[in-house]
Order: C-alpha cells, then sequence, then structure tokens
C-alpha cells in the first residue's frame, strides 16, 4: 500500500499547493467572485503559479523534494497570516433541485469510477512516452537541460510541472491523478457558470456530458494534458463573461493569466487568447477610443506564462514555437519534410472519407483514436443556441477552441471545444422541456460507462478498460509485476535498464516507454539527426535510396574556384539530394580535400554529407524539390577540372539540376549543359556504413522492433550491420554496435 499512499500523498499536495496559492493570490487581487467560484479558480490560477514556480525550480537546476516542501510550509504560513481562505463571498443562486441532486449524484459516480483508473500503473500511450518521460528525466536531473534530440521535449510543458511535482512524491500514478483534478473541476466550473448566468439545467447537461465523455475519461485518468487545457480554456472564457458585466480591469488580468497557462500546456492553448483579445475589444468598441490596445495591455499578463517556454525552445533549438514554423525558423534539429508528413498523418489517420468522421468521432472510434461519444450526434442541434447573445458567444468560443482539430482529427483535441458544444446543446435542449435534456443526458452517462463503450465502439479503440482496475490500483501485486505482465513498453524498459550501461543513450527505431528507464532514447524521427541517422539505416536496405546513379557535367577544362548546382525543378513529391560530389580532370578523380566548403540552401547543417567519402550518406533538402534550391563548393585552392560528378539517388526521377561556376567578379554563369546520366561506381554493402554512423556520433545500442522498416533484415544478419543482438523481449529487440 505504500506506493498508493504516495501516489496519493503526490496529488492531494500538488493540490493543496495549487490552491494555496490561487488563494494567496485572489485575496491579493479581490476579485468580486461566488464562493464557488473562488475556490474553482483558486485551484485554476493556484496551478498555473504553481506551473511557472516549478519552471523556475527547473530552469535554475534547483528542483528538489525538500525545496518544493519548503515552497509549500511558506505558502501555508503566508495564507494563515494574511487569512487567505477566509471570504466574505456570497453563494451563487441554487440550482433547481431536481438538477442539483441528477448533477451531484452522476458527478459522484463517474468520480468513484475514474479515480482506480488514474490511481493504477501508468501505461497509456503517450504518457508513459514523452509526457512522463519528460518529467522523469527532469526528476532525476533536477531541472532542465538543452535538448536537440526529441521536439517533444522543447513543447511547452506547463500541466507537466505539475505532474513533476506530484511525481517527486508519488510518482507515475500521482501525475495522472493530478491530471484527473482539472476533469474533476470542470463540470463544477460549468455548473458554477450556469448559475451566475440562469442557464442551470443546460449547464448541468453540459457538465455531465463532458465528465463522462469516454475519450475524456480516458485522457483524463492517464498523464495526459487536454483535460487540464479543456478546464483553463473554459475558464478564461467564464472570466471573460464576468468582465462583461463588471468591466473590471483585474478580471481582464486573470483571464490572461489563465490564458498564458493554456499556451504553456499546450500550443492550440494560444486560441482561446486570440478570443479573449478580439471578446475583449468587440465588447469595448463602443466605449474606448483604442480597444484593442487596451485589451492588449491588460491580457498581457499572459506573456508571463508564454516567454518562459518560447525562450527556452529558442535557446535549444533556434525556434520557438517548435517543430511548427520551422520555415521561419530554419534549424536542423526539425526537418520541414517531417512536419509535413505528421501533419498529414494527423488529419487522415485511417479516414478516407470526411463523410465518415461524425460516426467515426461519436461511435465508432477504429479509424480515429477514441470516441466522444452518442450524445454528440446531436451537436448540430447546438446552433439553435445562435437566437440568444450568450449561445452566440459560447458558439463563438468553441470554434475557437475546435479550430485545432482541423490540424489533428484525434478525439482528444475536440476536448477543449466539448463544453461549449455541450452547453450550447443543453441550452437548446433544456429550452423545450426539462426531459428533452435529462433523458438524453440519461443516456449518454450509461452508455459511457466502460461496461457499455465496448457494445458499440471498435473493440481496439481507445477507451477505459471495462473491468474495474481496483487491484491495480491498490497495488495488490506490485507495481513492476503488474507493469511487466500487462504493459510491453515497461518490459522494454526493464530490457534496457539490465544492459545498457547508465549514461549510454539509446538510439530506437520506434517511440519506446520512457517514462520508467533511466537511459536517454533517441527515437528515429523525433529530431533532425534522427532521421539523418534513419535515413542511412533504410538505404541500406532501399534500392531506390541507394547511390546507384551519377550525374556527370562535363566542359572544357577550367580551374575553378566556386561551383554551384542549382535546382530548375519543381517536384513537390519529392526531395533533393546529393551522396557525393566529386570533380574530375583527364578521367582522373579528385577527391575533396579538407579545405573543400560545402553550402546548401536549404539544409546547410548537412551539407559536408556530400564529402564525407561514405555513399550511405548524403546531403538533402528535406523538402519538396523547387527551382532555386542551390549545393555550392567553395575551394581554398583552385581547382583544374573538365567535369563534375554527382552521385544520387533514384527516388528522384523529377530532380532536374544545371551547374554554375563564379568568375572572378563573383558572377554566377553556366558551365555546362544537361548531365549525363551513368551508373554510379559500386558502393559495396551499405550495412556496415550506416551502423557506422550511429557510432561515429556516440551512439552503441540500437533498438528495434519486428514492426520497423529493416529490422528483419537486421534480425537475420546482424552480423552483416556490425552489431551484437543483446538481449529481446516480446517483438523487440537490443543490439550493441561492435
Amino acid at each position: 500500500m505504500k506506493p498508493v499512499f504516495y501516489a496519493l500523498f503526490g496529488a492531494l499536495f500538488t493540490a493543496g499547493l495549487s490552491l494555496t496559492l490561487g488563494r494567496l493570490l485572489l485575496a491579493r487581487v479581490r476579485l468580486h467572485l461566488f464562493r464557488a467560484e473562488e475556490w474553482l479558480f483558486a485551484y485554476l490560477l493556484g496551478s498555473a503559479s504553481l506551473s511557472l514556480t516549478v519552471f523556475a525550480l527547473a530552469a535554475l537546476q534547483v528542483f528538489h523534494k525538500g525545496v518544493l516542501l519548503a515552497l509549500a510550509a511558506a505558502a501555508v504560513v503566508a495564507a494563515w497570516r494574511t487569512h487567505a481562505f477566509r471570504s466574505a463571498a456570497q453563494p451563487a443562486p441554487p440550482l433547481p433541485r431536481f438538477w442539483r441532486w441528477f448533477f451531484l449524484a452522476a458527478f459522484w459516480a463517474y468520480a468513484v469510477l475514474y479515480f482506480p483508473y488514474a490511481l493504477a500503473p501508468e501505461m497509456s500511450p503517450d504518457g508513459a512516452t514523452y509526457h512522463l518521460g519528460f518529467v522523469s528525466q527532469l526528476y532525476r536531473l533536477h531541472g532542465f537541460r538543452l535538448i536537440t534530440t526529441d521536439f517533444y521535449k522543447n513543447m511547452p510543458a506547463g500541466l507537466e510541472m505539475l505532474f513533476l511535482a506530484a511525481f517527486s512524491y508519488g510518482k507515475h500514478s500521482a501525475a495522472a491523478l493530478v491530471h484527473l483534478q482539472f476533469l474533476l473541476v470542470l463540470p463544477w466550473l460549468i455548473v458554477s457558470f450556469g448559475r451566475r448566468f440562469q442557464y442551470p439545467a443546460a449547464a448541468v447537461f453540459a457538465a455531465l456530458a463532458v465528465l463522462c465523455c469516454p475519450v475524456a475519461g480516458m485522457d483524463a485518468t492517464s498523464a495526459y494534458v487536454d483535460a487540464g487545457l479543456a478546464a483553463c480554456v473554459f475558464g478564461v472564457f467564464y472570466l471573460l463573461e464576468i468582465w462583461r458585466g463588471e468591466r473590471d480591469p483585474r478580471l481582464l488580468a486573470a483571464a490572461g493569466a489563465l490564458a498564458g497557462f493554456a499556451f504553456s500546456i499546450k500550443y492550440t492553448g494560444a486560441l482561446i487568447l486570440l478570443y479573449a483579445l478580439l471578446a475583449a475589444a468587440w465588447t469595448l468598441r463602443r466605449s474606448l477610443p483604442h480597444p484593442l490596445r487596451y485589451s492588449v495591455s491588460r491580457l498581457s499578463l499572459a506573456l508571463i506564462w508564454i516567454l518562459p517556454w518560447t525562450v527556452k525552445s529558442w535557446l535549444a533549438v533556434g525556434n520557438p514555437l517548435t517543430p511548427f514554423f520551422d520555415s521561419l525558423f530554419p534549424n536542423p534539429y526539425v526537418h520541414i519534410s517531417f512536419l509535413a508528413d505528421w501533419s498529414h498523418l494527423l488529419t487522415h489517420y485511417g479516414i478516407t472519407n470526411y463523410a465518415q468522421l461524425p460516426w467515426e468521432l461519436c461511435v465508432r472510434g477504429e479509424r480515429v483514436s477514441g470516441v466522444i461519444g452518442p450524445l454528440f450526434l446531436l451537436a448540430p442541434l447546438a446552433l439553435a443556441a445562435l437566437r440568444s447573445s450568450l449561445g452566440r458567444r459560447i458558439l463563438l468560443a468553441g470554434a475557437f477552441a475546435a479550430l485545432p482539430y482541423a490540424g489533428n482529427i484525434d478525439p482528444r483535441f475536440l476536448l477543449p471545444a466539448l463544453p461549449f458544444v455541450s452547453l450550447a446543446l443543453g441550452m437548446v435542449l433544456s429550452s423545450l422541456h426539462p426531459a428533452a435534456a435529462a433523458l438524453p443526458l440519461a443516456a449518454s452517462l450509461v452508455l459511457s460507462l466502460p461496461v457499455a463503450t465496448p457494445l458499440y465502439t471498435f473493440p481496439y479503440t481507445w477507451r477505459l478498460d471495462s473491468n474495474w482496475p481496483w487491484s491495480a490500483a491498490l497495488r495488490r501485486v506490485p507495481e513492476g509485476i503488474w507493469l511487466y505482465q500487462h504493459f510491453p513498453g515497461y518490459r522494454t524498459d526493464i530490457l534496457i535498464e539490465r544492459n545498457v550501461p547508465p549514461g549510454e543513450p539509446v538510439y530506437s527505431l520506434f517511440q519506446a516507454a520512457e517514462a520508467y528507464t533511466s537511459r536517454d532514447i533517441l527515437v528515429s524521427y523525433q529530431s533532425g539527426p534522427s532521421e539523418v541517422l534513419k535515413d542511412a539505416i533504410f538505404s541500406a536496405v532501399t534500392s531506390t535510396w541507394q547511390p546507384a546513379l551519377r550525374m556527370r557535367f562535363a566542359f572544357a577544362p577550367r580551374t575553378l574556384s566556386r561551383l554551384r548546382l542549382v535546382q530548375t525543378a519543381a517536384a513537390p513529391g519529392e526531395q533533393w539530394s546529393i551522396n557525393e560530389i566529386r570533380l574530375s580532370s583527364g578521367g582522373r578523380e579528385i577527391l575533396p580535400g579538407s579545405s573543400w566548403r560545402a553550402r546548401a540552401q536549404p539544409n546547410p547543417w548537412d551539407a559536408h554529407l556530400a564529402l564525407d567519402n561514405v555513399p550511405v550518406t548524403r546531403w538533402r533538402s528535406w523538402e519538396p524539390a523547387r527551382p532555386g534550391m542551390f549545393f555550392e563548393l567553395d575551394f581554398a585552392q583552385p581547382v583544374l577540372a573538365d567535369a563534375v560528378l554527382v552521385t544520387f539517388t533514384g527516388d528522384e526521377p523529377h530532380i532536374a539540376v544545371t551547374l554554375e561556376a563564379s568568375g572572378p567578379s563573383g558572377t554566377w554563369t553556366k558551365l555546362a549543359g544537361p548531365p549525363s546520366i551513368e551508373p554510379a561506381p559500386p558502393f559495396g554493402d551499405l550495412r556496415r556504413q550506416a551502423v557506422g554512423q550511429l557510432k561515429s556520433r556516440g551512439l552503441h545500442w540500437l533498438l528495434a522492433s519486428d514492426d520497423n522498416y529493416g529490422a528483419d533484415d537486421i534480425r537475420r544478419d546482424p552480423s552483416a550491420w556490425g552489431l551484437v543482438p543483446v538481449a529481446g523481449i516480446d517483438n523487440v529487440c537490443l543490439y550493441r554496435i561492435e
């Protein structure tokens, strides 16, 4: 039971510290709120404050449990001395008796239902990989280090800072319990909103519709962040609506702080800040000469939460919004082609016709991950709420919150929008008759139970297991044994821990569960340098990726100081690449000298790979070929040559290149006509060359799953790759590089 106690303590400690900081903050700014609202916004704003505090400790490399405990003690003393927990606020208007008991019964039933799922050992796909992988690394190192090998670790992680506080005491399950807290706060927030604005039935409908949403339950009981984002997004809207009536600038500042926290949880949280700016400016358009300027000044408190994460990303990889907008902030750490491929995957999944999406999203969940529940098939009825001004604002805020769904059709990305859709739908149904809202809601509460969802969802959709996991939650079987029996990712982590020496990184062809290993995992697609290594490995087993062809540009003998290859074709589905470039004079190849300098646009960082005399490596544009791309050579000492030889691969048939030379004036002129294409010289077996690239970068361990491309070739003859099988489990094998 000791792990259970520590998990509960970690989660309650984090919640208590958040509430204390929030009450201190509210006592100072003195917002005019109802009593219940004080507690709810104290939790949200206190969580934002704690997140920022933990970030500061991690940035200073002084994050320790003792420091956090001292901070909590100081906060409690300050709250006691300032009477921060005392309140003279008035109670909100009460709920009608039927809706009060309906809400309380359903809320506590689902709270008890969700609790053991969150308390059980953490094994969610993203939670056990990069969310808690990052948290566990921060805990080991007592703070941040600049990371260039994993774009996930350079994205905002505001909620992970709260996870870190809880993880310090209760490890992985404590983090999941912290996330569950936000889902449990959200229904109270919605109900409180309905009590203030006189829509109690609609608010209860919305609160419970969101609470019982199957993907919300699965997400919130895992160490994800979407439920936390949803609570903050609705909180910003709530504060704005109070401000509309009172015009207290402190409410606008509080909304800005919460919007900044939303951004720090996930980039998509920026949309609620945009909504707040536009909504405030529109509200003030007739009362102030410069409403947008005023709104920006009052909401600028958001920058306190936004800037730390963007500056951290800038320092690490040169892009404050990594992995996005790399065309504006070019860097070697995330390739433009990766983001394009990733975006295509996230906007399609298995959907071949978007007409399938509503049924997949609400009921089936076969081609998308999870379902939001059959109740939301009624969502189009919510448009009838446009008849009222509040309904229009609710739907507009919901539209802003739903915008990220266009970029990722995973149902989780709709969670921030669901409170708004549910509230508008509840307004419409409850206006017809109380039963019109109560009956569909009751049906949804039943159909969303884990024992009911298997009746209509795809068998492998992401949802809560129908077996209530109290045994796992209470650790009747020790956590390590339970995880080893039920979670393949944990077994892989144990394999790594037992065989890889401390401090040695592992290059992996798949996303391993980083949360349970202390070794650094370099995933093949999570950074530009790792993609370069993956390209070398795949080239060894892919004929069209091998350097089998060569362009020959012939010209009259000439002394060259600089030459340039220029791309003239637009080939949207192809990248331009160069494996090796040579000069020739009188039939004799001239090998690159140490004084030769290569420059390329785009991707100047890998230009040297075309001069390294390693056929398996290549300079690649890492974005679709377009006219104007170039690869340039600068010779410190002029070279006499009559031909330029360019080795390339067969996966770029529509590439067209011209050769230019720079004269004494620096003007570029065409040097040769169209090249002839010939077979490249024999390049031998590329397998050892590919693995040699890993070794040259200080990597001595390779992790591969049977599902990975090329893994079958490695498994058949590891010695041909220069690999030694060390251990394996399930369909995963760990290799040592000779």
